[in-house]
């Protein structure tokens, strides 16, 4: 931050001047800086250094900002996909930032919609937070296999009733489900 200060001198004689380092409308850096002050008059007197602090502190939070929404579609055979994140993060000052999520970036997504949340915390505790809505699509239907033929005897002028074995049915997500019509 500048800053900007304006020590008061005075002297009998009049006419003193006050040089301080760092001076008056100086950058100064997030932290404690110690200005120091000398005053001389008109008779190149000078007085004892005075000193004071400045301290500058950093309440500015980093800026994040992530994607609002991203749809992917499930890796074949899988109930699930890898996500790519488009993440930026600046901040006003020097210093590590730390990235904290609610899901792990580097992981697999599952089949459905997760909201990802992402904060950036600089050093001096500052925070921001942006979500990230991810939805993976499941893309591929489930295989189905089906029993033998199956023949049987008429048994009334309306025919027969016939059992025969349920299919079997495969799919990366859970749930599939097989109906067959007529039924067994």
């Amino acid at each position: 931050a500048v800053v900007s200060f304006d020590p008061f001198v005075s002297d009998n004689c009049g006419g003193a001047t006050v040089a301080c380092i760092p001076s008056s409308g100086a950058a100064f850096p997030v932290g404690t800086t110690t200005v120091s002050c000398i005053a001389t008059d008109v008779n190149d007197n000078t007085s004892s250094a005075c000193s004071f602090t400045v301290r500058v502190v950093d309440s500015q939070a980093p800026i994040i900002s992530c994607q609002q929404a991203i749809s992917v579609d499930a890796a074949p055979g899988a109930c699930s996909a890898l996500v790519k994140f488009a993440l930026t993060v600046q901040d006003n000052c020097l210093g590590p930032i730390t990235i904290v999520t609610s899901h792990a970036l580097d992981g697999p997504f599952a089949v459905g919609m997760t909201v990802v949340t992402i904060s950036a915390a600089d050093s001096a505790g500052n925070t921001s937070t942006c979500q990230t809505m991810i939805t993976v699509r499941d893309v591929t239907g489930p295989q189905v296999s089906c029993p033998a033929n199956v023949t049987v005897p008429a048994l009334t002028p309306m025919g027969a009733n016939v059992s025969f074995a349920s299919p079997t049915v495969s799919d990366a997500c859970a749930g599939a489900t097989v109906t067959c019509s007529p039924p067994s």
